[in-house]
């Protein structure tokens, strides 16, 4: 485990087999109650394109006797989904009005392991809960994050956590082992001695620790990475902006000889103090996924290699008795599955059998490799989750994502690829709103995604779908240095604002010479990065945009770095990063003018619409604020939205609900035609 991925139908699909999980008794949000779609004759509703999905992140225990789930509520909180296989009766697991339950692992084929958020903001806990007392979960950390690096297949009831120390503190205490069996209250006492409790005071965070590691060498630990039995294998470390790595052998830390600039890690190996890594880069092809010795740091076999993508966003899947990679699921222009062995690509072909048109991904199976759990979806249906049974002969609807999207509504999501000023060919996604062609053109939204080191995927996008729905075409550029597509251009166009901000501008350009879109209606919107390209749109092409939106954004990128100093980080590797690949700010001044529009206020002339969580741990709502202050002082419409208890992005449905529809009526005032014809 990281911590940082022509065949007949198969079988016909049989009925629902979730429905016997219980609403609640009091329902406090009744637009999340309903789960059918409104009819066809009515508008869809803003809260049904962006309300939390019903079903995520499915897994079946080792038995293949249970499942367990991720379900959101109508208190808009996420609860645990236990499902008996044999009886197909389920239970909504539950802990507290106002806590999620984020993420579980299966520790054995009775017990769950599950983490919570307090309110959306804050980690709050990690339990245990025991599949046949599912009322009786019982706490094993307190007030502390923690990550879940492993659960060793020889161990299981002691797996492995790092924990990030407690919310009030901030301590880093390291990987541990903890102790599973352990109720936390009854065995308090036990640790009364230990750095892991704060005598002082009585909220402190508390962990049953079996054991603990030492710190790994070489900097600033950023992550921990398990072997494929769920051991405690390797340490990611951060160094004057340099990543480097460490493998854990007979208890201690040893520093490996890679070169973390040169390789990515994708995940554990076959065999012990392996590696499977995205290998260096190949001029003039992608980068091959290949084994590595983390001892030696010698390159070994090729694993995969595409034609034309570097590998991004996917996953390795595992063989469930042995653990050895089966194969790799990977984002090209659609997600695909690639198997190394006849068995799965014969399997992949029949579940795509039974699911025409959309893509099918397999989640999991248990050991027996007799049950699978498979996701079927495309760029028009959140798609849904079915329990293959191979030996039954069945296929079996457990729960759809969002049932109250009708896919007949919603619009299809193209590819669409141009080239740069500068020769380069950058890929993104057009969704175009119904009644949309050549001859009558649609109002556009430029529509960015953050990062930057993330990308836009082909599939379903409630954002996406909602703005189609209001009338509007949505651009979604992959950008130089989004994962996939680095193999196409220099290494340091990967940390070029520039020419990423010219790429966005450059796809605007080739979508109005198609034709497609209206030239004089054109919005640009993004989140994080995103908002931070949104106000570059504003800033550097004045006559292009008709308004801005811009969430959670940074926005002067030598603020930025200060800002860390200024709260003690000035060793973080967010610090290290951003000196090492954009440069000193005292030394190159120009640099820091060229890429922060927050410089360039003058130049504004649209409305702006700006949005922050006041609580937002990643960029400094100072930057929203100041914003807002320099467009007031140039006399630039301006409209903000700064909320409590809401921090990188939006996390509580009402204020997904009011900020969407003041951001709604912001598009349609600014977005409407010229002349108001």
């Amino acid at each position: 485990m990281s911590v940082r991925t022509p065949l007949k139908a198969l079988f016909p699909v049989a009925c629902l087999i979730l429905a016997a999980v219980p609403a609640a008794a009091q329902l406090d949000n009744p637009e999340l109650e309903r789960i059918v779609p409104v009819p066809a004759n009515q508008p869809i509703s803003l809260g049904d394109f962006l309300r939390p999905y019903l079903f995520e992140l499915p897994q079946i225990n080792s038995a293949g006797t249970f499942l367990a789930a991720i379900a959101s509520n109508d208190r808009d909180t996420q609860d645990l989904v236990l499902l008996n296989l044999e009886t197909a009766s389920a239970i909504q697991l539950s802990v507290d009005v106002t806590e999620d339950i984020t993420s579980f692992n299966w520790l054995t084929d009775d017990r769950i392991l599950f983490a919570t958020n307090l309110r959306k903001e804050y980690a709050n806990q990690v339990r245990v809960v025991q599949i046949d007392h599912p009322g009786a979960s019982y706490p094993v950390i307190r007030r502390s994050a923690a990550i879940v690096i492993g659960v060793p297949v020889s161990a299981p009831l002691r797996p492995v956590l790092w924990v990030f120390g407690d919310v009030f503190s901030g301590k880093d205490d390291g990987p541990v082992v903890i102790d599973a069996l352990q109720h936390l209250d009854r065995s308090f006492a036990r640790f009364r001695n230990s750095r892991f409790v704060d005598k002082n005071r009585s909220d402190s965070s508390m962990l049953i620790v079996a054991a603990t590691y030492p710190a790994p060498l070489g900097g600033v630990p950023t992550g921990y990475l398990s072997d494929k039995d769920g051991n405690l294998a390797f340490a990611f470390t951060f160094r004057n902006g340099t990543g480097g790595l460490c493998q854990l052998v007979d208890g201690k830390w040893r520093v490996c000889p890679v070169d973390l600039d040169q390789v990515e890690v994708v995940g554990p190996g076959d065999k012990p103090g392996e590696l499977i890594v995205m290998g260096p880069r190949e001029p003039g092809r992608p980068r091959a996924i290949r084994r590595l010795d983390a001892q030696s740091g010698r390159l070994g076999e090729v694993v995969y290699q595409d034609s034309s993508y570097d590998f991004s966003a996917g996953r390795l899947y595992r063989d469930p008795r042995t653990s050895l990679v089966l194969g790799i699921q990977v984002n090209r222009r659609k997600p695909e599955s690639i198997w190394f062995g006849p068995g799965y690509r014969a399997l992949q072909e029949k579940f795509e059998g039974n699911f025409p048109g959309e893509t099918v991904r397999i989640e999991c199976s248990d050991r027996s490799e007799k049950r699978f759990v498979v996701k079927a979806y495309s760029d028009v249906d959140p798609g849904g989750y079915y329990l293959v049974d191979l030996e039954k002969g069945s296929v079996k609807l457990l729960k759809k994502a969002a049932p109250w999207i009708d896919p007949g509504r919603m619009r299809p999501m193209h590819s669409f690829s141009y080239r740069t000023r500068d020769g380069m060919v950058i890929e993104g996604y057009l969704t175009l709103p119904e009644g949309s062609k050549n001859g009558k053109p649609a109002p556009l939204v430029v529509f960015p995604h953050g990062g930057p080191w993330l990308r836009d995927v082909w599939g379903f996008n409630p954002w996406v779908q909602w703005l189609a729905s209001r009338g509007y075409a949505v651009f979604q550029p992959n950008y130089r240095g989004s994962p996939g597509y680095g193999w196409r251009y220099p290494e340091a166009d990967k940390y070029d604002f520039v020419k990423m901000r010219n790429d966005v501008t450059d796809g605007v350009a080739a979508l109005i010479q198609s034709g497609l879109v209206d030239r004089g209606r054109i919005a640009i919107v993004g989140q994080s990065f995103g908002g931070y390209l949104a106000l570059c749109g504003a800033a550097f092409e004045p006559d292009l945009y008709r308004c801005a939106i811009t969430l959670s954004g940074v926005f002067d990128w030598e603020e930025a770095m200060s800002e860390l100093r200024t709260n003690d980080y000035s060793e973080a590797p967010e610090v290290q990063f951003l000196m090492r690949h954009l440069g000193d700010p005292a030394k190159e001044k120009a640099k820091f003018d060229a890429i922060s529009p927050l410089r360039h206020i003058e130049s504004v002339k649209i409305p702006i619409f700006v949005f922050h969580g006041l609580d937002d741990p990643v960029a400094d709502i100072a930057e929203s604020k100041k914003l807002v202050d320099l467009l007031q002082d140039h006399h630039v419409p301006c409209e903000k939205h700064f909320l409590e208890h809401e921090g990188h992005g939006l996390s509580h449905f009402d204020d997904v609900v009011d900020i969407f529809t003041a951001l709604d009526a912001f598009l349609t005032k600014n977005m409407a035609p010229q002349g108001g014809g």
